[in-house]
């Protein structure tokens, strides 16, 4: 990943972990010696539990990071979203890792909480800035990094699904082997997927 310096630059840097521009969402980026290793994203919740909050901070610690940033995009930020962000810093914290920073987007601005350089980082926030003009789309482009979709519903769209295991069978089947590849196949698999697809004629 490009050398990301300013908040600014890990907005843009998000869609390109993630995939997609996240809206009403938690990014947690955990770090190992500065370097990037996990991209977690939950859809911002209306509350949350212990055990959610664990399985978080579970996932942030398996590739050895010591420290955190975090990231929370919504429409609107108020009390209740407030004490869900204060929940999930606390956790972070509580479970041993440091805050290397912490930001919200709040509809089209964003703004860092540890930050104190009011030139870099004002208090009312800045604006979101268009992700293609950006200097970090540019170099991951450069890179051979597609542009990241808008939405999560246009990456899910963009997944084609995957034939299931009997639709990869019959096209296996119809596909002019020898018969006694089929035998083997059939002492190998499942015998109900094999009863199924080839219905005893082989």
């Amino acid at each position: 990943m490009t050398t990301l310096t300013t908040p600014k630059d890990l907005i843009a840097a998000v869609p390109f972990l993630i995939g997609f521009n996240p809206t009403d969402s938690i990014v947690l980026l955990s770090l190992n010696s500065d370097a990037i290793a996990m991209a977690i994203r939950i859809d911002f919740p209306d509350q949350i539990g212990a055990d959610e909050l664990r399985l978080l901070t579970s996932h942030l610690s398996r590739d050895g990071a010591d420290s955190v940033i975090a990231i929370f995009y919504s429409s609107e930020i108020g009390q209740s979203q407030n004490e869900i962000m204060s929940e999930v810093l606390a956790a972070i914290t509580d479970f041993g890792l440091s805050l290397r920073e912490v930001i919200t987007v709040e509809k089209d601005r964003y703004r860092s909480l540890i930050c104190e350089d009011l030139s870099c980082c004002p208090s009312q926030g800045s604006q979101l800035p268009e992700l293609i003009d950006s200097r970090i789309a540019a170099e991951q482009v450069a890179q051979g990094r597609p542009i990241p979709y808008a939405t999560l519903e246009q990456l899910i769209d963009s997944i084609s699904p995957l034939d299931s295991d009997e639709e990869l069978l019959r096209q296996v089947f119809n596909s002019g082997w020898a018969p006694n590849s089929f035998a083997q196949m059939r002492s190998e698999l499942h015998p109900k997927i094999c009863s199924e697809l080839f219905s005893g004629t082989i």
